[in-house]
């Protein structure tokens, strides 16, 4: 209805057929004047719709660009991953009319390398595919075959097409839909996958045109969401064991110290923190060497990651030790948390344990909780460090490497 507003406000047959009746009112027309008039006015009306058209797709033009202007907005202020992504779902749905939308993006870490995973979506139930990924190594699916062939896809009937996973078919609940490939120069980036074009309108070959236009602008965006995440990280995050560092720690341990005794004067909430220490680790390396040394605190490290949780701070502390801080947490928790790592490493099958006398590699451990030890960071670590020796005097397991 408004396109059709419109295009009355900017007819001119409308003015000529006004300009007609008006006429007519007043001078009686012959036959042909009046087919005359016909004629002139079926012209007037092609000539409109040529001319709205072309305006209608200038408006569309420059609504691409304002969004190719956002998102370029985007990559000069480095936004992080989850700003790109939802700013590209944002125009998808309000500038392309997709009611449902999902976003895939590599993973390159550990097992999970080489895998399109879902990384965000619009209209989408993102916990039913929290587990899901497609391997990248082969076209098993429309998905990755969009990204290894570089094309992009309409498929009309998933639940018929043998190049659709029927498994995320049914998480989705898809029928139609349009795959196209994130790629920035020859990279490969992730894919986008949009369905259920607003009005119930069929995807045609023209949506993938537009589609893949802006997907170069978003493709750089995201690449360099992803590069700014990385240099963020590698500032906070020790290159031998990939905990966080130092710096990261005694900064994160301070703030949280100083939340807690502006908010809560008399606390009602903890945060402890642990410092843990390899035994005769300089031993091992001696007899073993560096970077069977290196190995096994890289080990210990993930060991801590494993056994803690996402808000915990695990970090390397020193050349043999690692420091925990562990947030609404009190002196129980953190006895137990203790015992665990403890009774982990200890059982851990580190490489060449079974030349080790006592066949086992073990650690001391030291912590002190928010306020019952302290309440300012070099109080705690004083307390800490001192049950730590403490732990080695009384407690200390004799283990021989030779």
């Amino acid at each position: 209805m408004k396109n059709v507003l419109e295009f009355i406000k900017r007819s001119s047959a409308l003015i000529f057929l006004v300009f007609v009746f008006l006429t007519a009112c007043f001078l009686p027309f012959s036959p042909a004047v009046r087919v005359l008039s016909v004629i002139f006015l079926l012209v007037f009306i092609g000539l409109d719709v040529i001319i709205f058209s072309r305006i209608y797709s200038l408006k569309e033009s420059f609504r691409q660009l304002q969004y190719i202007e956002e998102l370029t907005g985007a990559l000069r202020r480095s936004a992080k991953l989850k700003d790109v992504l939802d700013l590209a779902i944002k125009n998808l749905f309000e500038e392309f009319k997709y009611n449902k939308i999902v976003i895939f993006t590599f993973e390159h870490i550990g097992y999970r390398k080489d895998i399109l995973v879902p990384a965000d979506g619009f209209n989408v139930d993102m916990e039913k595919l929290k587990d899901f990924h497609f391997n990248f190594d082969k076209a098993e699916d429309i998905v990755p075959k969009a990204a290894i062939e570089r094309t992009s896809f309409i498929i009309r009937y998933a639940r018929e097409d043998h190049r659709c996973s029927q498994a995320f078919v049914e998480k989705l609940n898809l029928s139609e839909f349009a795959v196209v490939p994130l790629t920035v120069k020859d990279t490969i980036v992730g894919v986008f996958l949009v369905a259920d074009k607003k009005g119930g309108k069929h995807l045609v070959p023209e949506d993938l045109t537009t589609l893949s236009a802006y997907s170069s602008q978003t493709a750089v965006a995201i690449e360099n969401a992803k590069l700014y995440e990385k240099i963020e990280q590698l500032a906070i995050t020790d290159a031998l064991t990939n905990t966080y560092n130092l710096r990261y720690f005694n900064e994160t341990l301070k703030k949280e110290l100083e939340r807690l005794e502006r908010y809560y004067k008399v606390p009602t909430e903890k945060v402890s923190v642990i410092l843990v220490e390899m035994d005769n680790l300089k031993a091992y390396r001696d007899r073993f060497g560096y970077h069977a040394g290196d190995t096994v605190f890289i080990e210990v490290g993930q060991i801590l990651k494993n056994l803690t949780r996402k808000v915990d701070v695990v970090a390397r502390y020193g050349s043999e030790e690692f420091a925990i801080m562990l947030p609404s947490t009190g002196t129980e928790g953190t006895a137990q948390l203790a015992e665990r790592i403890r009774q982990g490493i200890e059982a851990y099958p580190f490489e060449k344990r079974e030349e080790l006398s006592s066949k086992k590699l073990t650690v001391s451990i030291g912590y002190a909780t928010y306020d019952d030890d302290g309440k300012a960071t070099a109080e705690i670590m004083e307390v800490v460090s001192k049950r730590l020796v403490e732990f080695k005097t009384k407690i200390k397991k004799t283990v021989s490497y030779l």
